[in-house]
């Protein structure tokens, strides 16, 4: 089923499709990347028909992903910032960013605690375009607009439930960020000495009466 797409898509699709286009080959793929591309699910209830995942885990049939177009324009905005600063070492490099599995799983990790509701898995086979690569400048730009094509769901149905799932997160980071032990500072032996021999030497005062 053919579905139109708005300005604003066809305006992100032809700024980087011309491009920065990488052929339609899964096996090109890299981790810590951004892609955009059309895919056509086949198993879930909606689906984005132009994802933009960063992707964090391969297979031999396709990827995990982290399409940032289901957070909301805000958090999404926020969520780009926090993967730009934490990788930029890298990125400015001309290196993936880093970002595994387990950094999304981790529940005390608040650099990326926002990617476990939007982790996705893709494959190779429902791919029905170029993959196209989004450099890590282009990011921030990409992320603002509104490039999803939402199938069987509206933005705004997708953005509750992302919220949903968000609280949840949120609340497990709480409880771990309390649970976590606090580790105390270790005294140097040389301070310990010293304030064993001042207190040892220490006049003692007379009361006055």
């Amino acid at each position: 089923m053919a579905f139109k797409l708005t300005d604003e898509q066809k305006r992100i699709w032809k700024k980087y499709s011309q491009k920065y286009s990488r052929g339609s080959s899964g096996s090109k793929i890299q981790l810590g990347k951004m892609y955009l591309y059309n895919y056509a699910a086949e198993t879930v209830p909606f689906w984005d028909q132009y994802p933009l995942p960063i992707i964090i885990k391969k297979y031999s049939d396709g990827w995990l992903g982290l399409n940032i177009h289901y957070l909301p324009p805000k958090i999404r905005e926020f969520f780009i910032k926090k993967v730009i600063i934490k990788n930029y070492k890298f990125l400015k490099k001309g290196l993936p960013a880093q970002i595994s599995y387990d950094d999304i799983k981790d529940v005390g990790n608040l650099w990326y605690k926002e990617g476990i509701a939007i982790i996705k898995r893709y494959k190779s086979s429902r791919v029905k375009s170029n993959l196209v690569e989004i450099p890590w400048t282009e990011w921030l730009n990409i992320s603002t607009g509104e490039g999803a094509q939402w199938m069987n769901a509206t933005a705004e149905a997708v953005y509750k439930e992302t919220k949903q799932m968000l609280r949840s997160a949120y609340i497990k980071s709480s409880i771990a960020a309390k649970n976590k032990p606090t580790k105390k500072s270790k005294v140097p032996n040389y301070i310990t000495r010293e304030k064993e021999r001042t207190l040892k030497n220490k006049p003692k005062l007379r009361r006055k009466r």
